[in-house]
């Protein structure tokens, strides 16, 4: 299990463009929040941790992958 260098490239590139976009994120979330039901609120506030794990399990399949 070995990760390129492509990889690593793009996913700390992705990883500091995620990293940049959360407070636009979390503001929209707060906006939503005032207005929608509990549930969409939730959702809304966990989109920016559920995009880092899906980040890294992307990561370690695209890892596993190459033999």
């Amino acid at each position: 299990m070995a990760l390129t260098i492509t990889d690593g490239i793009i996913t700390f590139v992705t990883l500091v463009a995620l990293l940049a976009l959360s407070p636009l994120f979390f503001e929209f979330a707060t906006i939503v929040q005032g207005e929608a039901d509990p549930l969409s609120g939730m959702v809304f506030s966990l989109v920016v941790p559920l995009f880092f794990v899906a980040i890294l399990i992307s990561v370690g399949v695209s890892a596993r992958r190459r033999v």
